[in-house]
């Protein structure tokens, strides 16, 4: 990551890192009482095509159009030690995760600081915006509400990831999720 300014037409773009994001996990409804399930995220980055927020942006607010966006994807972004500990999703009350950073022949975890590993996203530790190491899990992932992002702003954006980064980030998160997945050996026998 790179020292730079949010971009000059002022609008969201792929890269973005947002701190303390809210997401709402689950709503139930019982006896006229809403029950919501929030998680909040330290940080998040946008992962949606730039293409797709440039043009969501040029279109005016009271004009409907198929090129409005109604949510971006957006992937929490875990702190690299915590990470390398299982303990990235304690805030979620999940302790002790065993990471594939736990295998014995990768102690020094050059392959997920290499972006080696096709799950897994490393982004540097940039002290001009005081972020820590911080490392995505392409396996998590969520929708979140522009209007959301556009509110808030001015409060939570933190730096966006340079240009260059940004594609490298993409093009891997489409690359996981378009791997084919192999039936299980109990799947195949039924």
């Amino acid at each position: 990551m790179h020292n730079f300014k949010r971009d000059k037409n002022n609008r969201i773009n792929q890269g973005d890192i947002f701190r303390q994001i809210t997401h709402i996990e689950n709503w139930k409804e019982c006896r006229n009482e809403l029950t919501i399930s929030r998680i909040c995220y330290p940080y998040v980055v946008i992962l949606s095509q730039d293409c797709d927020l440039r043009e969501a942006a040029s279109v005016r607010s009271n004009t409907i159009s198929d090129k409005a966006l109604i949510s971006v994807l957006a992937a929490p972004l875990y702190n690299f030690d915590l990470f390398l500990e299982g303990k990235h999703l304690q805030g979620l009350g999940i302790d002790n995760i065993e990471t594939v950073s736990k295998s014995p022949q990768k102690t020094n975890h050059k392959n997920l600081i290499q972006n080696q590993n096709p799950r897994y996203h490393f982004l540097e530790d940039n002290t001009n915006v005081r972020l820590p190491k911080l490392v995505i899990d392409f396996k998590h992932y969520f929708s979140i509400s522009i209007k959301y992002l556009r509110e808030i702003r001015d409060e939570n954006f933190v730096h966006p990831i340079n240009f260059l980064y940004r594609e490298q980030l993409s093009q891997r998160f489409a690359n996981y999720l378009s791997r084919i997945g192999l039936p299980t050996e109990h799947e195949t026998s039924i």
